[in-house]
């Protein structure tokens, strides 16, 4: 078997998460507003984390089969893990970001709304939501003793299996999704929605600055 590896990095500079947290603990945060900082912040947290996740579960995804002279279950052990935590990282950062732009009370933050991102769309939430979901009810069928045989019980990078063009009694397997049960994400769309939340982590970013005191 063939394996080609379609799993590509998000790449960010964290740099610009680390200018977030400066900015709101010594110039000012996004807003006054208790609620609405701790949203903003959240966000920015769970996009930092879900991309540092995901980049360490395609790490570990590529030693595990670019290594030869050993079997590496370890890394691929450690993939899954990461895998998780990314998924459910992206799943709340929605969650945190949908409502932080429907805040009856933006004020001039409001302009984060002149732009209406990708990932917080129906399918987007609708996917990262059934993804988790499947994490955690494979989770109870194994605690049930209802483990299923013919499909996967928890996230790994997967794809599709073909025949050789050429070679006979030979294989092609691409791996370029994140696969759990009946679900699956492609990686190339996780990587879109991750940039996109970054871009708007920045666009909060900028927002930053000293703001009047809210008055009861």
């Amino acid at each position: 078997m063939y394996v080609v590896l379609e799993l590509p990095d998000v790449k960010v500079s964290y740099n610009a998460f680390g200018s977030f947290w400066l900015n709101s603990m010594f110039v000012g945060g996004v807003s006054s507003d208790r609620q609405i900082q701790v949203l903003a912040s959240t966000f920015v947290r769970l996009v930092e984390s879900a991309i540092r996740e995901y980049n360490m579960g395609v790490a570990r995804t590529k030693e595990y089969w670019r290594t030869h002279d050993k079997i590496a279950l370890g890394a691929i052990q450690q993939a899954t893990s990461h895998f998780e935590s990314c998924v459910s990282d992206m799943h709340r950062a929605v969650k945190f970001y949908t409502r932080l732009r429907r805040h009856p009370r933006l004020g001039p933050l409001s302009s984060i709304n002149d732009q209406r991102p990708g990932f917080v769309s129906a399918a987007v939430h609708d996917q990262l939501r059934n993804t988790r979901n499947e994490i955690h009810h494979m989770e109870e069928l194994i605690m049930n003793g209802d483990v299923p045989l013919d499909k996967s019980v928890s996230i790994r990078a997967d794809g599709p299996e073909i025949p050789h063009p050429s070679e006979q009694n030979q294989t092609i397997k691409t791996i370029d999704r994140l696969s759990v049960g009946n679900c699956e994400i492609k990686a190339a769309d996780i990587c879109d929605w991750l940039l996109e939340m970054a871009e708007f982590c920045e666009l909060l970013n900028k927002h930053c600055g000293p703001r009047p005191e809210v008055v009861a």
